[in-house]
């Protein structure tokens, strides 16, 4: 907890110091507008967040990839934040269509990506259907069946019961008007009986799977993840659970530093 409130306030002084972001906006697709933000130059790196969560969870890994001399794009998932629900039914390839649609806005075809769990997911769809658009891909605690997935998934944040992690959790993601709405859509593809069509070995991109020793997605899911991928490596997190870009922040970021760069 520690670590996690030293990061934080890491990343509120990079704020300050950096003077915020390059560059912000939306694009419309499919009924919804999706909000990007850009911070720093170079390279491009994509950032796509958890299903509920908020691209604020990467606060530990924005300053490091800027002063790497990258550019940073993070994306608001349809409904969550500043982007907007739309009327069509949340799938991984919409998110990717729209993940697509911002870099196509911003003139870059060609990109390192970057999810965690859905965000993971997303990444490995573009990895199949728009290879072109894909450098490398790092996908951290991402699963592509619901067998990969322990009992525990079924209500990470116990929810059920606790009225204040309802609302903490409605505000996180910027969902307070449709949040009923928006969790009974991202529960629903989470449990779908298959999660979605990804055949991995057509993901050509060198790509990096990192799970937590103690992930709500299982070692043995990633390490089939890892074996079925073309250029696939797999990196578990000792002690981590399925936050590790927080809690093991020196951790993961050391891993995404290398793997980038290599």
């Amino acid at each position: 907890m520690v670590l996690i409130t030293l990061n934080f306030i890491r990343y509120l002084y990079w704020r300050v110091t950096f003077r915020c972001i390059k560059q912000s906006g939306h694009i419309f697709n499919k009924q919804a507008e999706i909000h990007y933000a850009t911070y720093g130059t170079g390279e491009p790196v994509v950032l796509l967040h958890g299903g509920l969560s908020n691209k604020l969870s990467w606060f530990s890994q924005i300053p490091m990839l800027v002063r790497s001399g990258r550019q940073v794009i993070l994306i608001d998932t349809r409904g969550h934040v500043k982007s907007t629900l739309g009327s069509e039914s949340l799938s991984y390839q919409l998110f990717s269509e729209d993940a697509l649609k911002v870099l196509q806005h911003l003139n870059i075809y060609k990109a390192d990506f970057i999810g965690w769990s859905d965000g993971g997911i997303t990444a490995l769809i573009l990895g199949q259907e728009s290879p072109s658009y894909i450098n490398h891909i790092i996908a951290i605690s991402a699963n592509i069946s619901p067998t990969g997935l322990t009992t525990q998934s079924q209500d990470p944040l116990g929810q059920k019961n606790r009225p204040l992690m309802v609302w903490i959790n409605r505000c996180w993601t910027g969902s307070v008007n449709h949040h009923n709405e928006l969790e009974q859509s991202i529960r629903r593809i989470w449990l779908s009986p298959i999660i979605p069509k990804i055949d991995l070995r057509c993901v050509a991109a060198a790509t990096l799977v990192i799970v937590g020793e103690s992930d709500i997605v299982t070692v043995k899911h990633s390490k089939i993840m890892a074996s079925l991928l073309k250029n696939g490596t797999l990196v578990v997190i000792k002690k981590g659970g399925h936050a590790t870009p927080v809690t093991h922040a020196t951790e993961i970021n050391a891993y995404i530093n290398n793997f980038l760069n290599a």
